[in-house]
């Protein structure tokens, strides 16, 4: 079993040090769909996918922020033993103090994915759920990682992986090509989004279902916009005077260009296009 071609864009060390050293540019992007989403909140709309079973052994994969956590919190079930991994260490700072003030206990480590497949700190067969909220994309080998999270899967457990299709938030991607200058962000097809997941999925999991989440979001704000695009660049709440000068001038552009939106159509519509993997170890049971 060879593993992918590498990608640099899926590089954790590149990770760590950029998009991810804390939670700033993630908290960007969350804003935007918590306050403008017409949908159910997103994090509370995978939550109830999961299982409701008092007692389970569950596993997030790139915890982050532990945001996950804190929208849910008053509807943990009792005796749920909490395990959140990350592989940026400023994230599980976050995540620890996130779970702390839920009041909710966990244990936080740093995780590579792929390393699940052969950790000694996570026995065969360790969990009944394991979740990875849009952060497949980001693994440098999806394969192996699907592998290890296989193996500490029981039987009859299920895995729960969100990520976007292929015109998620495209009015912003296309914002932030035509804008920022070149390089910064560039088109790009996930490694895992709702179009290849399945083909993916289906080479370590028999039973699966796909629980599809879409709507428009309404912006009516172009400061959240702007740190949206920020955040694409990996500066989300850097001050204007400490970003190169073609950076912050292409971010002005931006909120010039949002402003005009704003003034000719009330917001700046942006589609969203999300869904959440359901993949069983084992045969599916009946419902």
């Amino acid at each position: 079993m060879s593993a992918e071609r590498p990608d640099a864009r899926r590089d954790p060390a590149r990770l760590v040090t950029g998009q991810y050293r804390d939670d700033a540019n993630l908290r960007a992007r969350l804003a935007l769909h918590e306050h403008f989403g017409a949908g159910p909140p997103w994090h509370p709309w995978v939550f109830a996918k999961l299982p409701a079973r008092e007692g389970l052994d569950v596993l997030e994969l790139g915890c982050g922020p532990a945001r996950f956590w804190e929208a849910n919190s008053e509807a943990v079930p009792a005796g749920w033993n909490v395990t959140l991994t990350d592989v940026s260490p400023g994230m599980l700072t976050v995540a620890r103090a996130a779970m702390e003030a839920a009041g909710l206990e966990a244990r936080v480590l740093q995780l590579e994915a792929t390393e699940l497949e052969r950790d000694g700190r996570f026995a065969d067969g360790a969990f009944d759920v394991v979740l990875a909220n849009h952060m497949l994309y980001h693994v440098p080998d999806i394969d192996a990682a699907l592998r290890g999270i296989r193996r500490v899967l029981r039987d009859g457990g299920r895995f729960f992986a969100a990520t976007n299709g292929m015109h998620h938030m495209e009015e912003l991607k296309r914002l932030a090509i035509e804008e920022l200058p070149p390089g910064t962000v560039e088109p790009e097809r996930l490694a895992f989004d709702l179009e290849n997941g399945e083909a993916r999925l289906r080479a370590h999991f028999g039973s699966l279902r796909l629980h599809r989440n879409a709507d428009v979001l309404r912006v009516t704000d172009p400061d959240a916009v702007v740190a949206y695009v920020a955040s694409m660049a990996g500066v989300a709440g850097v001050p204007s005077s400490e970003l190169a000068p073609d950076l912050a001038r292409a971010l002005e552009t931006v909120a010039a260009r949002v402003h005009t939106v704003l003034a000719e159509r009330g917001a700046f519509e942006v589609h969203r296009v999300t869904g959440l993997f359901e993949a069983w170890r084992g045969v599916r049971p009946r419902e």
